[in-house]
């Protein structure tokens, strides 16, 4: 017998087969890799018991000039900040209406119906309503009410207790603030020219599926100094919410601002450039950019006193997002590359084409890190640091390929809901994505931009966001639920599962079967993990495991008795405060026989 040490690469690799991934990893769930060795993420846990409304597609923080730390969150039916361990509703008003003897009740009914000549509500949009008094004989209406349209001039409305009689027509006057209209949750499919993004299927082909013709709401949020300014996309006007007026004032419309726009961000010039918008009164164009002039958000028209302007990008069918680079900034379609730098009057910015065929997936999938753009297509992961670089990555076809035993492929008809994020302490960029089989966001990848390495599992989130003014990142599900992460070894309340599995490596070279009796293991541990071996006698006959072996801190070997010519390890843990890193394995291992 002899004790035969393996050690594994970093990284996951599903290039080919789980033979071909010999000497590294082939799953993981909650594992990342740092330093060359595997190791469980940091944990999470809720930052509050409260939930946004509808389901968030971008979080950003930013501080007052005073350093109170906010978080900007926006999802389909609500913009909302965060401050002290609470969210508090900054919706933009739509329309306002006092109405008199507006307002009826039933007895022992919490449903109150309000009477509203042309309200343009739907279902499931919200209403701010005040009444001077109680109605019914014991309702108060004094906060943000989701409706349910009756007809063209009245709606329904829900409330907390039942009321005590029935009214009809009560009170003098009712004030009611009808808030910007809930927006999709979901890609709604479509068929036919222009339902699609670019590459979603070949030329001349008919969509069994259909493409997506219009997609969810996804907010852009940015930091204007310490006030939030927002566009909830798919064609929307600009709001501001000013830090001044504090949490309790709602975001306002910027009435000098396109009226239609798909994204925007604010250069380091302080211009916010407008994506995929509208010239002055006129249709949205998506290949357009306009840029206010510098210093001010309400003025968009080209003068020989300011340095607003105009652009319009030739490839690509419309315009996927953008942001600030490192003296430059980047800006998407769906099948190029463009970057824009100041050069000042007249033109104010240069723009160039860097590469075609590397088309952006979703408005949020890209990041800069060190002036290193990184992003997401339809067909792979890309760079730019001054060109375009495909990365080569050893879970590409697990990520992008259609669903099969092997890979689990991208639900593409909801690809405007991928996001990016960073995680700057582990040098790390996450992507999240649905999965063919699930509508929300459901898996990730992560890509370590120093060691080079990949790592896949399964967590759902919507929003991330991990930078200044705050010293961890945060994430979101689509329940609305805000988390820390990176702290502790927890999911919340639950244990942190998570799973670690092996190429299948060869026991030894040569046609023999090898017999296992001791495996020697190697890692730091706190808490204990369960672990397999899995052998084969070929590469496609049956998997014969064993274990589980309960392994903790102070278990110095691992005694069993396995045969087979090639062998894969297999890691859990399910218990609650458990982390590892893994090292170097040895095997105690003799020649068997040839059967």
């Amino acid at each position: 017998m002899a004790l035969i040490k393996y050690s594994f690469r970093p990284g996951v690799d599903r290039t080919g087969t789980r033979y071909t991934a010999e000497g590294t990893w082939y799953e993981t769930d909650k594992v990342r890799f740092r330093f060359g060795y595997a190791e469980i993420i940091g944990g999470w846990q809720a930052a509050s018991q409260a939930t946004v409304r509808g389901v968030p597609r971008i979080a950003i923080g930013f501080a007052s000039l005073a350093q109170v730390k906010y978080l900007g969150v926006g999802t389909n039916s609500q913009l909302a900040v965060w401050q002290g361990g609470s969210f508090y509703d900054i919706t933009p008003v739509r329309a306002s209406a006092v109405l008199t003897s507006a307002v009826s009740t039933q007895t022992n009914s919490r449903r109150v119906l309000v009477s509203a000549a042309s309200h343009g509500i739907t279902t499931n949009d919200y209403a701010a309503i005040t009444t001077p008094a109680t109605i019914g004989g014991n309702i108060f209406m004094a906060s943000v009410y989701r409706a349910s349209v009756v007809n063209v001039n009245s709606f329904a409305v829900d409330v907390s207790v039942s009321a005590a009689a029935t009214s009809a027509g009560a009170g003098t006057s009712v004030t009611v603030n009808y808030l910007l209209a809930t927006g999709a949750s979901s890609g709604i499919t479509g068929f036919g020219w222009g339902a699609g993004t670019w590459g979603f299927s070949t030329w001349n082909t008919a969509r069994s599926t259909g493409g997506v013709a219009q997609g969810p709401i996804v907010w852009s949020l940015d930091a204007w100094g310490e006030d939030l300014l927002a566009c909830p996309g798919n064609g929307s006007k600009f709001y501001i919410w000013r830090e001044s007026g504090g949490i309790g004032a709602r975001a306002s419309v910027v009435a000098g601002a396109p009226s239609a726009t798909n994204a925007f961000f604010i250069t380091d010039e302080r211009h916010v450039m407008a994506l995929a918008t509208n010239p002055d009164g006129t249709q949205q164009d998506q290949l357009l950019i306009r840029w206010c002039s510098q210093e001010n958000y309400n003025d968009w028209t080209a003068s020989a006193t300011n340095t607003a302007g105009d652009y319009r990008l030739t490839e690509g069918t419309r315009i996927m997002g953008g942001g600030r680079s490192k003296g430059e900034n980047v800006i998407f379609t769906d099948n190029a590359l463009y970057t824009a730098q100041f050069q000042g009057p007249p033109f104010t910015f240069g723009f160039q084409q860097q590469g075609s065929g590397c088309g952006l997936i979703a408005q949020n999938a890209f990041q800069v890190v060190n002036g290193i753009a990184y992003w997401m297509s339809t067909s792979g992961f890309f760079r730019y640091n001054g060109r375009v670089e495909r990365l080569f990555s050893t879970v590409q076809h697990y990520v992008f390929d259609a669903p099969s035993s092997d890979n689990v492929g991208i639900n593409f008809a909801q690809a405007a809901k991928i996001i990016s994020g960073i995680n700057r302490e582990f040098n790390e960029i996450w992507w999240f994505y649905p999965d063919a089989s699930s509508s929300e966001n459901n898996r990730y990848v992560i890509y370590n931009y120093l060691e080079n390495t990949w790592a896949i599992g399964t967590l759902e989130r919507t929003a991330w966001f991990d930078g200044a003014p705050f010293d961890r990142p945060f994430g979101m599900d689509s329940a609305g639920m805000l988390y820390y992460h990176e702290t502790g070894n927890a999911a919340d309340v639950s244990a942190l599962s998570t799973t670690l599995l092996s190429g299948d490596f060869d026991l030894e070279d040569g046609d023999q079967i090898i017999f296992m009796s001791r495996i020697v293991p190697d890692y730091d541990l706190d808490g204990e993990m369960q672990l397999f071996i899995n052998t084969r006698k070929y590469n496609n006959s049956p998997v014969i495991t064993k274990g589980p072996f309960l392994v903790s801190a102070d278990t110095p070997k691992v005694s069993m008795r396995a045969r087979g010519r090639t062998c894969s390890l297999e890691i859990y843990t399910s218990a609650t405060d458990t982390f590892y890193r893994i090292g170097s394995f040895r095997f105690d291992l003799q020649p068997d026989g040839y059967q």
